[in-house]
């Protein structure tokens, strides 16, 4: 398959890795919410890291994708921590909602590859569980980016997280077979499947 790359566990094929828009880092220099007062200590610590790790996958643009696979790995494991968490404080929702969402919802659609988009997916389950509504906003909206039919659907318009400013320069340069596998991911996880179905009954309607 071309190109191979040595990790640990031997020789893979190289995967490309996930393309890094600018909205990124802008993203987490707007992020200017550091009240963590009411956060416990575990909080603290896990969103101490998943910051680190989203702040690496946002200006590391040279990352391969063997680390920036080991980046979301990690990240899963920070979120499924604030899962077991009692609760979490008004500033570590404000940052999944301005930067960690948006950022991980995009880097399923990012990809051309279909083994790199399933990679990203636990994390997508895990924002998922802390805040459902956004995670389906966030999807709604780049799902209507990704087909190029923004401009027909109000969603987009009514998010403020998810406007123009979603790379979707990105998503054209991808071909159709490219989107509608990505389509088939998306449809077969719980949180992906109402998205395309609202899409799909507004189409038909």
């Amino acid at each position: 398959m071309g190109i191979l790359q040595k990790d640990r566990h031997g020789t893979r094929a190289l995967k490309p890795p996930i393309p890094v828009p600018d909205v990124w880092t802008e993203r987490i220099r707007a992020d200017q919410d550091t009240d963590d007062e009411a956060a416990s200590i575990a909080e603290t610590q896990l969103m101490g890291r998943l910051r680190s790790q989203s702040v690496d996958l946002a200006t590391r643009v040279d990352l391969p994708w063997l680390e920036q696979s080991r980046l979301l790995k990690e990240a899963a494991a920070s979120l499924g921590g604030l899962q077991r968490l009692s609760e979490v404080s008004s500033a570590t929702l404000g940052y999944l909602r301005q930067v960690a969402i948006p950022m991980f919802v995009e880097c399923f659609f990012l990809p051309s590859d279909v083994v790199v988009r399933r990679q990203v997916i636990p994390v997508i389950k895990s924002l998922s569980a802390l805040d459902p509504s956004c995670v389906d906003n966030v999807l709604q909206a780049n799902l209507l980016a990704f087909i190029g039919a923004q401009d027909q659907h109000r969603e987009l318009e009514s998010f403020h997280s998810a406007d123009a400013r979603i790379a979707s320069e990105f998503y054209e340069r991808q071909s159709v077979s490219q989107r509608a596998q990505a389509l088939e991911v998306l449809a077969g996880i719980p949180q992906g499947f109402p998205v395309i179905r609202r899409f799909v009954s507004d189409v038909l309607a």
